[in-house]
């Protein structure tokens, strides 16, 4: 049996990264709803809200992302509830599953209230559908079993109406002050969308991505958003596709040979390569992108590796092997106790950390990473 390289629900991990941040989801609000909402809206407010649940039982369950934000004007804030569904088939009891979680926060709200509460907080449900998930009803009346003539007639009783965004349209004209965030959440809408899409994968499509991460790989802050990008297309993309191609081009432009490891790791390592290829930009908008790049990117790779590896390379390698273990282990969903990420942070030696990563792209616990247990290698510091 092959092992399963990255988790089954790699599309939910993605979508909260990207959009577990007031930056980039207010990018999203500001595309999916309509002035008259926006507004009310203060998103420059907004702030990430805990939305896990523990029943009576002790069974836990998550919705995806909520947000809270405050009214314009005024200090009252309202809960933004964003719900970041992907189905790769038709999911027709979307809406009943939204009700449930609806439902559950309103019972926490109360019981924070000790049932005290007459009134119930706002949620605003929206849904990111990938495009076999495009037919899913976004209304619970569309499941309701009675013909349209009497569910007409008697009308719905209770009514949910979800705000469904299918990803196929831009947000580049979004007027958010940092282009990079900007660009990331378009990178990343876009995969999402191209997911199983074969109209959205083709070559000239992918070519539309190569700008998009070459903005996150200029800004030095986005290292980060580099790493989500290319851990997604490696898990959601087959090698060789058009997408994954394109990607990897961009962000290995010498086509040096290189595991997926160190492609995850060279946002950080070649500080030399990025100025290289900022110094390409430049001369490429002057004399024309196509010469202007090509020329950056060779000299990006001649000087910028001889200068700026030569000189950080080791320490580099090192906090890059552990920064892309840690990413690793939070785009899994694993558990990572304090133990645990401070031993990868002191770790020096660049083989272990590599041994600990390549575990990790498969491990079921962060327990089968380490060479030793974890309650020994405590015990060993003390």
């Amino acid at each position: 049996m092959q092992t399963r390289r990255y988790p089954r629900d790699i599309h939910d991990a993605f979508a909260r990264r990207v959009f577990a941040r007031a930056d980039t989801v207010s990018i999203l609000l500001r595309h999916v709803l309509p002035p008259r909402c926006l507004a009310y809206l203060d998103l420059g407010s907004l702030e990430l809200a805990s939305a896990d649940y523990i029943g009576r039982k002790l069974g836990r369950r998550s919705s995806d992302l909520l947000f809270t934000a405050r009214l314009r004007g005024t200090t009252r804030r309202i809960g933004l509830y964003v719900a970041l569904e992907h189905q790769s088939t038709r999911d027709r009891l979307l809406p009943l599953r939204e009700l449930e979680y609806l439902l559950l926060l309103w019972n926490r709200h109360r019981r924070h209230r000790r049932r005290r509460a007459q009134t119930l907080p706002f949620i605003l449900p929206i849904v990111l559908l990938q495009r076999r998930a495009w037919t899913s009803p976004t209304r619970l009346s569309e499941i309701i079993d009675l013909p349209p003539e009497i569910l007409a007639a008697f009308d719905t009783p209770v009514e949910l109406k979800m705000i469904a965004d299918d990803l196929g349209s831009s947000v580049l004209d979004d007027p958010h002050p940092d282009r990079s965030t900007v660009a990331f959440v378009e990178l990343a809408r876009a995969l999402l969308h191209a997911h199983r899409n074969p109209p959205a994968q083709t070559r000239e499509r992918a070519a539309s991505l190569v700008p998009l991460i070459e903005t996150l790989m200029l800004d030095p802050k986005c290292s980060d958003d580099v790493i989500t990008i290319w851990a997604y297309t490696n898990g959601a993309f087959k090698k060789g596709s058009p997408i994954h191609t394109a990607l990897h081009r961009a962000i290995n432009p010498g086509n040096l040979p290189m595991t997926d490891e160190d492609i995850l790791m060279k946002p950080w390592i070649d500080k030399g390569l990025r100025k290289g290829l900022r110094k390409g930009r430049a001369e490429g908008l002057q004399k024309g992108r196509a010469e202007g790049l090509q020329k950056g990117r060779a000299e990006g790779l001649q000087k910028g590796r001889a200068e700026g590896m030569q000189k950080g390379l080791s320490e580099g390698l090192v906090k890059g092997r552990a920064r892309s273990l840690l990413d690793v282990l939070e785009l899994r969903s694993l558990r990572l106790p304090s133990t645990a990420r401070q031993r990868i942070l002191s770790t020096k030696d660049e083989q272990v950390l590599e041994r600990w990563f390549r575990r990790a792209l498969a491990a079921a616990s962060v327990e089968e990473i380490f060479d030793e247990p974890l309650s020994a290698s405590a015990g060993a510091a003390r």
